[in-house]
């Protein structure tokens, strides 16, 4: 692909009309026609491409001027290389399971951080063993981006794979995803409610929250049972009765006591057991 680059001269007190040629190891590469006095002009040129030199290479630049009395030649030596662009790849997550879809994107940039058309002969998907498990061929990236998929199959090799993006016969880009089984969020389940109420309390207030370790609240229902369990009377044949209710709802609610009949003693034990469901799992 040919590149294109810019060469300036100056020029002072120029008395009469300059040819001036640009050459590149003797091939011409521009011409251009001075006629000011004074003059500071840049003259953009395209370096050619040559199939039969690797690059890095040296070449020598020369700039020759010709008038009817006037002549002179400059010559520098420069270095060709392989134009630098950037290639990226952006996953979605960094993260996928089995059966899911993989997402990525390729975005090319020139030097200068503006967006390129370019194409890359292969891109492919590389598994923890270094197996291609997917490519693309031909890949173009018309506004400077593209955007792939690949879908992993429903028992994929865990570990790290990358995805390769190749142009010339050599690696441009690569990016790095993880696939890992899946393994059910930790989270913890917290219950709010009074360690002590009186005999003539008629309802109390019972908060049930679900919270992922790292904080954030988890969507779910509740199901609560408030239960007063028989207590023996020493000397007596006859125990309190047994007393459950249950309560199913979200987040927090007001508990009404149920008919708590005839006790033998003043104190009353309660126990509160909750289920909290999430993606039609139990916790308790």
């Amino acid at each position: 692909m040919e590149t294109t680059e810019n060469f300036c001269v100056q020029i002072n007190n120029l008395k009469e009309t300059l040819n001036l040629t640009l050459l590149l190891d003797s091939e011409v590469l521009n011409q251009v026609t001075v006629k000011e006095k004074d003059v500071f002009q840049c003259v953009p040129f395209q370096i050619p491409r040559r199939s039969n030199i690797s690059l890095p290479s040296e070449a020598i630049l020369q700039l020759t001027g010709n008038g009817l009395t006037q002549s002179f030649q400059n010559r520098k030596e420069v270095q060709i290389e392989k134009p630098k662009h950037l290639v990226f790849i952006q996953t979605d997550k960094p993260i996928y399971r089995a059966g899911q879809e993989v997402k990525f994107r390729i975005v090319s940039m020139d030097k200068d951080l503006h967006p390129m058309k370019e194409e890359f002969p292969v891109v492919y998907i590389q598994d923890p063993k270094n197996n291609r498990v997917f490519q693309w061929r031909d890949v173009e990236t018309p506004l400077g981006i593209i955007q792939l998929s690949y879908s992993l199959s429903s028992d994929p090799r865990l570990g790290t794979y990358k995805v390769v993006v190749e142009k010339d016969s050599e690696k441009v880009a690569d990016y790095s995803f993880e696939v890992d089984e899946y393994v059910l969020p930790k989270f913890e389940l917290l219950v709010k409610a009074p360690k002590l109420i009186t005999v003539v309390t008629k309802k109390i207030e019972v908060s049930v929250c679900g919270r992922y370790t790292y904080g954030k609240p988890v969507p779910g229902l509740m199901k609560l049972s408030l239960c007063r369990h028989p207590q023996k009377v020493p000397f007596q044949c006859n125990t309190d009765e047994s007393l459950c209710t249950e309560f199913e709802g979200k987040v927090r609610r007001d508990i009404e006591f149920p008919q708590l009949g005839y006790l033998y003693r003043p104190i009353l034990n309660l126990f509160l057991c909750c289920f909290f469901f999430k993606m039609g799992i139990m916790f308790s």
